[in-house]
């Protein structure tokens, strides 16, 4: 308690006992703590106790986003009413210094086996919530009790005298101006202190808004450490000094943003009469959604927030269309983690734009450093879990060749420098609690919209199986890599017709739900099909085989357990494309819109596992073959030409003999006799797709591109006069004829050899 008050820490305290006796508990600390503003997670409840009205507000799990980048002196969590980790792991981050969070729980030693009702969320059919093992309740009460045992969280039990409540009460001095929960926030010029490191984001910021272009910067932080508060008061900064500038600021959400907008208000000394809008003397700061940014070429500068919550793909265009960036996001937060940002998009971004700058913030600002409420928040969500360090890389890589693939739940046999893949039980998993700090380290790099929720589902999913690859050198077993898989469909006959006449959507089942009502395949409804959720391997072992290797143990055990499909759904990159099929899955759909965070389209990729299904995969991929070609005009356009070619590469497509004979015909003419561009665009455009399914496309790339914006995406002449012609129609048409001619010329002489 001497170092909350000293040093502007949380306070931490956990009531822990029979659910009256824990209410009334809970009264009483309220009561001595007199909050200003205090939130309440409780999904359960229908209203706050009547002692909380007034200053308390309940806050279900839709409306935590909403809150984001607020501020409370007390967060009560109810546990009664059900632990959603992403909620309490967001609302945690409201609490400024001197504040408390408090937990309302059943007792620790027996919350494992309390039936939460956040289960109802989790439980898909048949599984009912009785079916949740309770495994990360049981871990995070163990965490909890670590905490409580080491004095960094109060524990009030039946145990527990009286005065700790006054004592509790003695020491809390939240940091918290009442006048401003009453304002929302105000608007008094500079009433927001720049601190020293939020100084140097300032004119960091500035600089790259100034200074040389196609130099961006990196912010990465923490929650809590101001980042967004000081772009906010840089942008404010450089509108009063060298206006007028237009900024357009984007992020996953308009929540995620609004400290920024709400200091640059402050700054500016103006208030906000339009959400995620402000105007100054000429000067605009705007936000947009991630789909649309690319609509707003020729602002000032983007500013893109929360980046690890955005897809790379979408933040490697934006590298192209904008000259000055900031790229912002969180290390460890619930939203997504940054570590998969760190790894990818910035090995893409020093190679594109080698001179932008990184700035790291690590003083916290909304609470003193050490604080043991964010210590535990990250550890009983593992935020900062990280992949298991390589030294010997060069001695294990020698032995990849020699993985042992079992499946089963053996144990690691003991054997030196041998990768062994295995099937482990979450009850293993909890208790070996470096392989579950490694998987989820590695699974938070993998995936870009890793949260809490995500270690809940890792370790109560009841449908879900968890393989690891580890390797023991004699002392420490270290995760290389690790793979999730969903067990999906065999619906019962009523709600496998309730599904396909549109009436049922049960949670989860992506693999059967997708195949009946976007193939139009009933049967798959009834069937047993295993979707890979996650294959993450550590960075260091990519590109080795280890994540196939993953993916065949995966495979193995489906068929042992009776499974008719395996698969997997993903945004398409043509890295992930080329993966999966070198594991021999194919596309079966492909969706016809774009992900409006992470700019990819989702696809589902199937391989049969038994004979039985195999008539109706050759079905599915012939109707995904016929639907993609038809489809690419409408829905397609916006698809990447790499990822197009990908895509019709893998293609088995075939043309009759006569009609290829026809084609070449036509080409010929085309070529040699003058004959008309829109007479022979039919046999233009079955020749090139001919030519793309078997592979024999030999072209420059801008050749392949003027190609497949013709004969694929069905541009029209017109349009592609305007992107490619100069000169006019007749000029783009013999530019046609000599690629074309090149292309043939090319197949020609790879047939004569």
């Amino acid at each position: 308690m001497q170092i909350i008050e000293a040093e502007g820490h949380r306070c931490g305290v956990v009531i822990s006992g029979d659910e009256a006796w824990g209410r009334d508990k809970l009264a009483q600390l309220y009561g001595v703590l007199q909050p200003a503003n205090a939130l309440w997670l409780a999904d359960t409840l229908s209203c706050l106790p009547d002692y909380a009205i007034h200053t308390g507000r309940l806050v279900t799990r839709g409306q935590v986003v909403s809150l984001l980048g607020s501020e409370s002196d007390v967060l009560v969590v109810d546990g009664y009413s059900g632990l959603n980790p992403d909620s309490v792991a967001a609302l945690a981050g409201t609490i400024v210094k001197g504040g408390v969070m408090i937990i309302l729980a059943p007792w620790l030693d027996q919350w494992g086996s309390f039936c939460d009702p956040e289960y109802q969320k989790i439980a898909v059919y048949p599984y009912s919530p009785a079916s949740i093992p309770g495994m990360f309740l049981q871990r995070f009460s163990q965490v909890l009790s670590q905490y409580c045992d080491n004095d960094n969280i109060i524990k009030l039990d039946i145990n527990t005298d009286d005065d700790a409540l006054e004592l509790i009460a003695k020491v809390f001095r939240p940091n918290f101006n009442i006048e401003l929960v009453a304002q929302g926030l105000s608007h008094g010029k500079h009433s927001f202190i720049c601190t020293d490191s939020q100084q140097r984001v300032v004119e960091a910021v500035k600089r790259v808004c100034t200074g040389h272009r196609k130099r961006p910067l990196v912010l990465t932080a923490d929650r809590g450490r101001g980042k967004s508060a000081a772009i906010g008061m840089a942008l404010a900064d450089l509108i009063q000094t060298s206006g007028p500038y237009h900024f357009i600021v984007t992020a996953p959400s308009l929540m995620a943003v609004e400290r920024l907008f709400a200091h640059c208000a402050d700054v500016l000394g103006v208030a906000m009469n339009t959400s995620g809008e402000l105007c100054w003397q000429g000067s605009t700061v705007r936000y947009c959604l991630p789909d649309l940014v690319d609509e707003q070429l020729g602002e000032s500068m983007l500013v893109v927030d929360e980046a690890a919550a955005i897809g790379t793909t979408m933040l490697t265009q934006w590298l192209d269309s904008f000259s000055r960036l900031i790229f912002s996001t969180t290390v460890h937060g619930y939203e997504g983690s940054g570590q998969g940002f760190s790894l990818r998009f910035q090995q893409t971004l020093t190679q594109v734009m080698p001179q932008h700058k990184r700035l790291t913030l690590t003083k916290p600002i909304r609470w003193g450093e050490g604080d043991k409420v964010e210590a535990f928040i990250n550890a009983a969500f593992l935020l900062n879990a990280d992949v298991d360090s390589i030294d010997d890389i060069e001695r294990i890589g020698t032995n990849i060749v020699d993985i042992d693939v079992e499946v089963g739940d053996a144990a690691v046999d003991g054997a030196d420098h041998l990768i062994h893949i295995r099937r482990i039980d979450r009850a293993e998993l909890v208790k070996q609690t470096s392989i579950l700090t490694g998987l989820f380290g590695l699974l938070i790099t993998a995936h870009y919209k890793t949260t809490p929720g995500d270690l809940r589902n890792l370790l109560d999913g009841p449908n879900l199986e968890v393989f690891v690859a580890t390797h023991y050198d004699g002392v420490t077993e270290r995760v290389l890599g690790g793979l999730l898989l969903a067990k999906e469909g065999a619906f019962d006959e009523a709600l496998a017709s309730a599904i396909w006449q549109g009436q049922r959507r049960p949670r989860g089942h992506v693999i059967p739900q997708t195949l009946a009502v976007q193939c139009g395949y009933e049967e798959g409804l009834k069937s047993k099909s295993a979707r890979i959720i996650r294959v993450a391997v550590n960075p260091r072992m990519q590109q080795q085989g280890l994540g196939k290797r993953l993916v065949m143990a995966a495979e193995s055990y489906s068929k042992l357990q009776g499974f008719e499909w395996l698969g997997s759904s993903f945004g398409a990159t043509e890295a992930l494309v080329n993966f999966w099929r070198a594991c021999g899955l194919s596309p079966v759909r492909v969706g016809i819109s774009l992900d409006g965070i992470s700019g990819s389209y989702s696809t589902l990729v199937l391989a049969p596992l038994c004979e039985a299904v195999e008539p109706d995969f050759v079905l599915l991929r012939r109707q995904f073959h016929d639907h993609f070609l038809l489809a690419l005009k409408n829905y397609y356009q916006k698809m990447p030409t790499e990822l197009l070619l990908c895509f019709l590469k893998g293609e088995k497509g075939e043309v009759a003999t006569a009609d290829a004979r026809a084609c070449q015909r036509d080409v010929d003419g085309f070529l040699q006799y003058q004959w008309p561009y829109d007479v022979v665009f039919p046999s233009l455009q079955r020749w090139f797709l001919g030519l793309l399914f078997s592979g024999n496309v030999i072209a420059s790339n801008d050749d392949i591109s003027v190609l497949m914006e013709l004969f694929v995406r069905q541009q029209s002449l017109e349009q592609a006069v305007k992107c490619w012609g100069k000169g006019g129609e007749k000029a783009f048409i013999k530019r046609l004829k000599i690629v074309v001619a090149t292309v043939n010329d090319n197949i020609s002489h790879l047939h004569s050899s």
